[in-house]
């Protein structure tokens, strides 16, 4: 299933927000965020320099990716671009850390889920859940 364009957008978010972890935005970094952009039809007014820009919520922009191939090109890109300009800063680990707890968390949470319906089985568990 092909990445729909809010999880792209989204994803370029994370991208910047690696970039900018560090407080330095390289110009390795920048090269990269700039070639990404241009791979992508992005709403009007939309550009680097506009999300450069843009204060950037870290949970908001994880729960922007949903689906399995969205998170794997996703994280991918953020570690690979953390890694680019030859040193993985301090500030660069702890985002990598939170991204990694992040998903962790969720996972964690379905896990529960699914063991709650296990125990009181599926029926009732959708009726709570709706209820």
């Amino acid at each position: 299933m092909p990445i729909s364009r809010d999880e792209s957008i989204a994803g370029l978010r994370l991208l910047v927000c690696m970039a900018k972890a560090d407080g330095v935005l390289h110009d390795k970094e920048r090269a990269i965020l700039e070639a990404t952009f241009e791979d992508l039809e992005l709403p009007e007014g939309i550009d680097l320099q506009w999300v450069l820009d843009e204060p950037i919520a870290l949970a908001t922009v994880l729960g922007q990716i949903t689906t399995d191939e969205a998170k794997d090109a996703s994280y991918a890109a953020v570690y690979a671009l953390a890694c680019t300009d030859g040193d993985c800063s301090a500030e660069e680990r702890e985002l990598l850390e939170r991204i990694l707890k992040g998903e962790e968390e969720s996972i964690d949470w379905l896990e529960s889920q699914l063991h709650v319906v296990e125990d009181i089985g599926r029926e009732r568990y959708l009726a709570e859940q709706l209820g």
